[in-house]
């Protein structure tokens, strides 16, 4: 269901969901990459596993960081509009894979990173399949929804609400405490999750600046955090 509901969004409108088209999703897209490097500092001639790629969204801003890039998803038509995207952009690698079955050897990677991915799929065998790429003292990045935000709870728990706002039929979101000790509990994982996202991909343009400088401050607040919109999770991986 997954892979058929992508590939239709990719056909028909060429991207995975509408969030990521407007210039406040462009704009948060931009800061979960800025967060990336705060927390993950990737060093040039680092290998990196893109889970989930799309069409490229986030491939492209990995440009200009010195990494090789090995990026997959589910979807066939997503890896080609992510080469279109990256115009011969060198070391960039890109296919078509099942994160459960993971086509690399183990530990081939330094870091893995992946937006809105992990709530579409079987977490638990795709989770085992990141350990097994990362190598000793690997790292990861990924943002999920956060169920408790009360539009992704609408947009996850009601059906109408769901089509509407282009979920796929399958997907869920994560509560933080339950995810990172879900986590945690494999062997040699040490993750952190923390509350991201007040900026709402609806808003206009002229409101990012100081709608941003709201939603860094919320990001802070105890018990208002905790309804934001994601979650960023992060760690290291000890074997």
């Amino acid at each position: 269901m997954e892979k058929e509901h992508f590939e239709a969004l990719l056909e028909r409108d060429g991207h995975t969901w509408w969030g990521r088209t407007t210039p406040a999703g462009r704009r948060r897209d931009e800061k979960k990459v800025e967060l990336f490097r705060e927390l993950i500092r990737p060093r040039r001639g680092e290998r990196l596993l893109e889970v989930g790629c799309g069409s490229g969204e986030f491939t492209v801003r990995l440009r200009g960081l010195g990494l090789k890039v090995w990026a997959f998803d589910l979807t066939t038509s997503g890896p080609a509009r992510a080469a279109r995207n990256l115009a011969g952009e060198p070391g960039f690698f890109l296919c078509t894979a099942d994160i459960t079955r993971v086509p690399f050897p183990d530990s081939s990677f330094d870091i893995v990173f992946g937006v809105s991915i992990l709530h579409h799929i079987p977490l638990e065998p795709a989770w085992a399949e990141v350990i097994r790429v990362v190598r000793p003292g690997g790292r990861f990045f990924f943002s999920e929804p956060n169920l408790l935000n009360p539009q992704v709870f609408t947009e996850k728990k009601c059906g109408f609400v769901k089509r509407r706002t282009e979920n796929s039929p399958d997907e869920t979101a994560f509560v933080r405490t339950r995810l990172k000790n879900l986590l945690n509990s494999f062997q040699g994982v040490k993750a952190e999750i923390r509350n991201i996202d007040f900026l709402h991909p609806a808003l206009p343009a002229a409101w990012i600046g100081p709608a941003e400088m709201v939603s860094d401050l919320l990001e802070k607040v105890p018990l208002v955090r905790v309804i934001s919109g994601s979650l960023a999770v992060w760690g290291i991986i000890e074997k």
